[in-house]
């Protein structure tokens, strides 16, 4: 799993979720998956704590963009390369993005993609439901999706027009 950056919690003790959202991750997200912490590898795209805006991101400053490129080219990309995930799990669009640029996490949320990394499988921050409790269900429902897909059980949409011809009508 690829979280976003550290919190101040996190930065303190050097290890990622370790503070509220690790304990919502821990107790709430990761038991809808089947999956319990000791099994998981965690990381975060940036390993320090941004220093602006309160430690939130945004993928519109270009200050935050340098540091997450910067930091996922030096550690995050030799972590995977050693532990050659089979899954990885990007939480948040910081994570999505130092993936791979083109997932859409408004559109991708939830849903298994192929990339030169390998399959990943896209969530929600868990920080979302915490900050924002309207994305808490989004959250669970990817959680539960996420569980499903592991055990060999999720049964993705299928495009019945995989070749449609649009044109204009006048």
């Amino acid at each position: 799993m690829v979280g976003e950056a550290p919190g101040k919690e996190e930065d303190r003790k050097g290890h990622p979720f370790v503070g509220k959202t690790g304990e919502e991750l821990t107790r709430h997200y990761l038991p809808l998956a089947g999956l319990r912490r000791e099994h998981v590898y965690i990381t975060n795209a940036i390993k320090c704590l941004p220093n602006s805006h309160g430690g939130r991101l945004s993928l519109d400053r270009p200050k935050d963009m340098e540091l997450l490129l910067r930091c996922s080219s030096y550690h995050l990309y030799r972590e995977l390369e050693a532990a050659k995930p089979k899954l990885i799990i990007p939480m948040g669009a910081f994570a999505c993005f130092s993936i791979d640029p083109s997932i859409n996490l408004e559109l991708q949320h939830g849903i298994p993609l192929e990339t030169s990394w390998g399959t990943v499988f896209p969530l929600w921050h868990p920080a979302g439901g915490i900050h924002e409790p309207k994305k808490m269900l989004m959250i669970r429902n990817d959680f539960v999706r996420l569980g499903k897909y592991l055990k060999g059980k999720l049964r993705l949409p299928v495009d019945e027009c995989s070749n449609p011809k649009y044109g204009v009508i006048e």
